[in-house]
Order: C-alpha cells, then sequence, then structure tokens
C-alpha cells in the first residue's frame, strides 16, 4: 500500500515556484511547478499533471534551434517515495538533460565521454558501494547506492538500453530460482 503525498497548500506551492524561479538550482523550477499542479490536482480533483505531462511530452523545445530535432518521448508521472519512484524520476532527469550542453551537466558530460566513460564510472561506484557495505556505514551504503544507481542509469541511457527493457529481463525472471537462472545461461 502506498501514501499519497498531500501537496502543499496553494499559497506555499506558488511561494515556492517563485522562489524557484530565483534559484540557481537546476531542477529547481520544474520540481515547484509539478508540486503547484499538484496542489491544483488535489484542490480541484483534475488531473492537470497527465495532461500536462502528455502536453509537454509532444513539445520539442529545441526544435526551435535545431531543424533535425527530435521528439521528446512522453514521460510517465513519477508517485511516491519509493526507490522504484526515485528510479523512474532519475531515469527520466537522465534522458532529458542528455542534450544539454556537457559543460553545464555532468550528465551530459558523462554521456558525450562516451560509453566507456560511463561504464567506468560505474564500476567506480560499484567499488565504492562494496566498500561502504563492507565498513558496516549504512549512511554511506545508501549514498554510494544512490550514486552506483544514477552512474546505472547514464549507462543505460549512453547504451540505448531502456528501463523498460531492463524491467522485461527481471519480469521474466519472477519465479525462478536464482541458481536455475545463473545455470541456465550460456557458459
Amino acid at each position: 500500500m502506498t501514501t499519497e503525498k498531500t501537496p502543499p497548500g496553494l499559497d506555499a506551492a506558488v511561494s515556492n515556484l517563485i522562489s524557484a524561479l530565483s534559484s540557481p538550482q537546476h531542477g529547481a523550477v520544474g520540481s515547484a511547478l509539478g508540486d503547484l499542479v499538484n496542489t491544483i490536482d488535489h484542490l480541484t480533483g483534475a488531473n492537470l499533471g497527465a495532461a500536462a505531462t502528455q502536453f509537454m511530452g509532444g513539445i520539442d523545445l529545441a526544435a526551435a534551434t535545431k531543424a533535425d530535432a527530435t521528439p521528446i518521448p512522453p514521460t510517465r508521472p513519477v508517485e511516491g517515495n519509493s526507490l522504484g519512484a526515485e528510479i523512474d524520476h532519475l531515469s527520466q532527469t537522465i534522458a532529458a538533460r542528455a542534450g544539454d550542453d556537457p559543460k553545464s551537466s555532468y550528465t551530459a558530460s558523462l554521456l558525450a565521454a562516451g560509453v566507456e566513460k560511463c561504464a567506468k564510472k560505474l564500476g567506480e561506484e560499484a567499488v565504492e558501494t562494496a566498500l561502504a557495505a563492507a565498513k558496516g556505514d549504512k549512511a554511506a551504503v545508501a549514498a554510494e547506492a544512490g550514486d552506483l544507481l544514477y552512474h546505472l542509469l547514464v549507462l543505460l541511457q549512453a547504451t540505448g538500453v531502456s528501463g523498460d527493457a531492463v524491467a522485461a529481463a527481471l519480469k521474466s525472471r519472477r519465479g525462478v530460482s536464482g541458481l536455475d537462472e545463473k545455470a541456465s545461461r550460456p557458459q
């Protein structure tokens, strides 16, 4: 059972948006705007969030400057406080930043450096996560696991492997013993 987060009141949501407009933090405006839409949805019983997602998903803002731009794929609404919701949100953020200037976006700089660089960073984060676990530092494990998941999603973006493909691979293993699944792999 998931618990829905109650959106802030309308005044608070508007205030957050105004603050975000003057914030240098990347994504602050989008997050505050999302909170405002969720608040309006909550107060009115509407579903503006889904409509806005569909609308914005069909708009390619880069097309205004690039003649060969491709449409931005629609995103799915990210809800809840689960790891899955955070992975979905992070995956969407990475996809959105893929075309950004590598000088202003760490994600774009990794993707511009290529698959090998992304794979190397994933390996480094896996080692750091394992070391934190070996030390028994739960806070460090959580932080390093976050870095590991981020770099895994960047590598998936770099290789063109969708989250849906990974989900399908995982789903195909449901109910199968890990030992049996591993034994079934080609040698």
